[in-house]
């Protein structure tokens, strides 16, 4: 349908409106409405990777909570038993992400698509929150019932069905709601929020400490954001605004009264641009998450103590998220309004220059001896630069992919997106074991390159929702 749509190239319309009318009707309007929507599902998607990190940064103290272990030594020991449990409660994440991201594409092309899927993740959100936190209630730490740790498995599934919901639908989002010299920003924001989470997620260890009871309250804390996140979701969150903000946007409401969501997949699986752009945004986020997780063990402690690889990981991280907000902003420029393709291959080069300095800073398989001193301030401006410059990538992945596959619904284009983004984390998830941490470096460098490489000789520009905006604008 889409693929016909753009042959034809006339305006897309709304059922029982005439080009005459749409001609007449051609005032597009912005509303403030439009940041409180952005907002609540902003909290919605952070809540989600902030429930997904639960357990992980305080593994020992949730061992001895659920009675995962027998002695403190076992609890403390990162490969002992129950970790196992740990680290599930973790990897249901991409698991159930790759199982539900079709249907949720699917979703995401019908009629009050980001309504429908906003006011989904809230439920799936305090189911996830109650059957974690309300069992606590008649337990004291060391002595679950026998339910208790299956319940957390329920809920970190539902929590996981979440992911697909608010990741593949940021780029719906800005543009149902948003004005073209906004939708870019929107977009960042929709997305790195969802990154934020997990950031917070990493001081859960400064409240939690050795004490397992404290579990408790984190669960408890995370059962009280989700219901006052809720709430803003559940008072109010129109599924669009009265009228569009732009000709393109117009087009998504017309073709959301069902387009055949198997042919815009095919559709977009023939497109080779959109696929070098999937394929490459995805291995870069699933070696990076692997990479920036093992920095403890990457960093050799005669440079950076224990504490300070803790640092550098928060740095990553944060760094990683203002790149991705800065990204939107910088695709609004001038410079790059109509030049995606450029920001990213600046972005790749200088994150593959940063990635060879750090990796010949350490030793490498084969050689023990770095080809440079590194030291622990060089390092740290080479972790931040990496994480700065890969974070800017992620909204222009998105909005990039957008533009390459209009008129095929965005949570289409951005659902195909999040799975080779799951499905590169898992591998390499699955790999990690048997990489060498002496290889983890060059590999990072390896990939960034290659996925620059790509993108330089396998990406074609087209910006066919902007050409279709200035084509509708008058």
């Amino acid at each position: 349908m889409s693929s016909q749509l753009e042959k034809q190239n006339v305006p897309l319309l709304s059922h029982g409106e005439s080009a005459n009318e749409a001609g007449e009707e051609k005032s597009y309007r912005v509303y403030p409405t439009r940041f409180y929507i952005l907002g609540a599902f902003g909290v919605i998607s952070f809540a989600q990777s902030l429930l997904w990190l639960t357990f992980s940064p305080v593994a020992k103290a949730t061992k001895e909570f659920y009675h995962l272990c027998d002695t403190p030594t076992d609890c403390a020991a990162n490969d002992g038993p129950g970790q196992d449990t740990v680290d599930l409660f973790l990897n249901w994440g991409p698991i159930i992400y790759l199982l539900t991201i079709f249907p949720v594409m699917w979703l995401a092309s019908k009629k009050n698509a980001l309504k429908n899927c906003i006011i989904l993740s809230a439920v799936l959100e305090l189911l996830c929150v109650s059957l974690r936190a309300i069992p606590t209630l008649f337990f004291e730490s060391g002595s679950p019932p026998f339910y208790a740790v299956s319940f957390v498995h329920v809920a970190q599934i539902c929590n996981a069905a979440v992911g697909p919901l608010t990741m593949a639908t940021p780029t719906l989002l800005s543009s149902v709601w948003f004005p073209e010299h906004e939708r870019a920003t929107a977009t960042a924001i929709a997305i790195v929020v969802n990154n934020c989470g997990a950031l917070v997620g990493f001081f859960a260890p400064f409240l939690v400490g050795d004490n397992p009871e404290n579990i408790k309250v984190l669960l408890w804390i995370h059962f009280t954001l989700v219901c006052c996140f809720s709430i803003l979701v559940f008072s109010y969150f129109p599924s669009q605004p009265p009228s569009p903000p732009s000709s393109s946007s117009r087009s998504v409401m017309a073709l959301s009264q069902g387009p055949d969501f198997m042919a815009e997949v095919k559709s977009i699986l023939r497109l080779r641009s959109f696929n070098v752009l999937a394929i490459c945004g995805g291995a870069i986020g699933g070696v990076y998450n692997v990479w920036s997780g093992s920095l403890d063990t990457i960093l050799p402690h005669s440079i950076v103590s224990t504490n300070q690889c803790a640092i550098l990981g928060f740095l990553s991280t944060l760094f990683y998220c203002g790149g991705g907000f800065a990204g939107g902003p910088l695709m609004n420029t001038r410079l790059f309004r109509r030049h995606y393709k450029r920001l990213l291959i600046i972005c790749l080069f200088v994150s593959t220059l940063l990635f060879s300095w750090f990796a010949v800073s350490l030793p490498m398989i084969g050689i023990p001896t770095p080809l440079m001193n590194g030291t622990f301030f060089s390092l740290a401006f080479i972790i931040v630069g990496c994480g700065l410059f890969l974070g800017a990538t992620n909204p222009i992945y998105y909005e990039f992919g957008v533009e390459i596959t209009f008129p095929i619904q965005e949570g289409t284009s951005a659902g195909l997106i999040t799975i080779q983004n799951n499905v590169g984390a898992l591998i390499f998830l699955v790999l990690k074991n048997s990489i060498p941490i002496t290889s983890l470096n060059l590999l990072m460098a390896g990939t960034v390159f290659v996925a620059l490489l790509s993108t330089t000789l396998g990406v074609k520009e087209k910006y066919l929702r902007k050409d279709y905006e200035v084509e509708h604008a008058h």
